[in-house]
């Protein structure tokens, strides 16, 4: 969807139809085309997204996931393709608390990854963080919730309060909220 429809048709919509729902609240990110197949893979973070990620993230920390896929080139993609988890990485938000704020001038903080270990040095302020494989966090998010899993997942309530709570942050625009949720979705289990 362009911004202005995700800001109309987007996940408010799915918010209001579907009441009773958990979800899994993914926000993806493109890695820097600058360097092709060369670890770290580079992926800038917004400040204001992050800051608005982390209100979300309060309450469940383990459902709100920066999705890292590590490929820039379609060489890369066509060789893994369907399996695209081969080489896609999972940020919990929560990891980038203590980022602070941007320093220079800038808006985005900078995450570099690495695959061998699994891990991601977070800049404007040097933090470490561990990364996870999206095929390792499916296979264990399942086990250890096996039981009940939709206790892990953020209730719809908490996702429509945050929506709400972002539209009414600053001067919100059709233009800006749909700039906010680019490359947010949620994984809904009814």
């Amino acid at each position: 969807m362009k911004q202005y429809q995700e800001a109309g048709n987007g996940i408010d919509e799915l918010l209001h139809n579907v009441p009773s729902a958990r979800h899994l609240a993914l926000q993806f990110k493109a890695p820097s085309p600058r360097q092709l197949n060369v670890e770290p893979y580079r992926y800038g973070l917004g400040e204001d997204q992050n800051a608005k990620l982390q209100l979300l993230a309060a309450s469940r920390p383990d459902s709100v996931l920066y999705v890292l896929p590590n490929y820039n080139t379609f060489t890369r993609l066509h060789a893994d393709s369907p399996n695209l988890d081969a080489h896609t990485y999972l940020l919990p938000v929560a990891a980038t608390a203590g980022l602070g704020c941007v320093v220079g001038g800038k808006s985005r903080h900078r995450a570099d990854c690495w695959e061998a270990p699994p891990r991601a040095k977070l800049h404007s302020e040097p933090l470490e963080a561990l990364l996870v494989s999206a095929k390792q966090f499916l296979t264990s998010f399942s086990e250890e919730h096996e039981s009940e899993p939709k206790s892990a997942l953020l209730t719809n309530a908490e996702m429509l309060s945050w929506v709400t709570q972002t539209l009414r942050l600053g001067d919100s625009t059709p233009a800006s909220v749909g700039q906010l949720l680019r490359g947010f979705a949620t994984v809904c289990v009814p």
